[in-house]
């Protein structure tokens, strides 16, 4: 069936269209903030009737859900052609490049459910859609520790992304969490830290041991301060 274009994807395409016209791909673009099934759904129906769903219509709940991932993976692998070879991936919110691989998906709704309904609904989903793009990255806001060990559960988890700070998040992730689940697995942790940089430092020493695969997003307002906590945070993490 051809794609058809609905209203609200207008906007992404002119700023798209626009934005390639004048770089001509000279400098990397992202795909949008695409949206894990369980957040899409969000958009379309009131997310608390959808949670009672999931105890008392699991299987309808399930093939929209799927339904969701479809269009999920086929909006991304337009924007794909869109963009062409300026693509920088896993996209928007992670550290991306040309050279990147696999799908970043919000994913905030995983704190709504538990662990074990995460897995049951949304798991293979995101396996499907990471499999289209060479792996999948996760981010969701506030703490997520209790749903990690599910997440790393997911076929093709390359990264997963959280906030490690009060300026950052007013209900930030535990490190010791994240350092002791992640280290050693090969699956990037994008840790997003906003402070002093003492304060940034002070959470990447209990961040950090040999094994883990860290990527800190710092930022502080001036240049010279966030060159030098740049080079502190690699003669920490030796």
């Amino acid at each position: 069936m051809p794609y058809r274009k609905p209203p609200f994807c207008g906007t992404r395409w002119r700023r798209l269209n626009i934005f390639w016209s004048k770089t001509r791909g000279r400098i990397p673009i992202s795909w949008c903030d695409i949206q894990s099934p369980i957040n899409a759904i969000g958009g379309l129906v009131e997310i608390t009737e959808f949670f009672v769903a999931l105890y008392e219509q699991p299987d309808r709940a399930k093939e929209i859900l799927s339904v969701l991932a479809d269009e999920i993976i086929r909006f991304t692998k337009i924007q794909t052609g869109l963009i062409g070879a300026a693509l920088a991936r896993p996209g928007h919110g992670f550290a991306s490049a040309r050279v990147g691989k696999g799908v970043g998906l919000s994913t905030d709704n995983l704190v709504m459910i538990s662990p074990r309904m995460y897995l049951e609904f949304c798991a293979a989903d995101t396996a499907r859609i990471g499999r289209e793009f060479g792996g999948v990255a996760i981010h969701s806001c506030g703490n997520w520790g209790r749903w990690l060990s599910a997440v790393k559960q997911i076929p093709g988890l390359i990264m997963v992304d959280g906030a490690f700070s009060y300026k950052t998040d007013p209900n930030p992730c535990v490190c010791e969490e994240f350092r002791d689940a992640l280290t050693g697995t090969g699956i990037i942790l994008q840790a997003r830290i906003v402070g002093e940089p003492q304060v940034v430092l002070a959470h990447v020493k209990r961040l950090w041991r040999p094994g883990m695969k860290l990527i800190v997003v710092t930022h502080v307002q001036e240049p010279e301060a966030q060159h030098r906590l740049y080079n502190a945070i690699h003669e920490l993490c030796q």
